[in-house]
């Protein structure tokens, strides 16, 4: 099987056009990554605070998860077996 003229120039066109276009790297620049239809420059990354973003998230979610419980027990009133509602509070 053969391969025509045309089907083989356009391969190996193609190669050679793919050698010759390299990948843009970032620039460091304050825009986007580099983007392969143009446009975009890159960009460095953010400072933030010595503390990180984890921290807080974490917090946040023990704060809601103290809250929930919280109110589970205001809605189903005190535990079946309290001490104080058998009569054995200390006196």
């Amino acid at each position: 099987m053969a391969l025509s003229h045309d089907l083989l120039t356009s391969l190996l066109g193609w190669h050679l056009i793919a050698e010759k276009v390299k990948p843009r790297l970032d620039d460091g620049g304050v825009g986007f990554p580099p983007f392969r239809f143009g446009g975009g420059g890159g960009g460095g990354g953010g400072g933030g605070s010595s503390s990180s973003g984890g921290f807080i998230l974490f917090v946040i979610v023990l704060l809601l998860d103290y809250l929930r419980e919280f109110e589970r027990n205001l809605q189903n009133g005190p535990r079946r077996g309290s001490d104080y509602d058998s009569g054995l509070a200390p006196q």
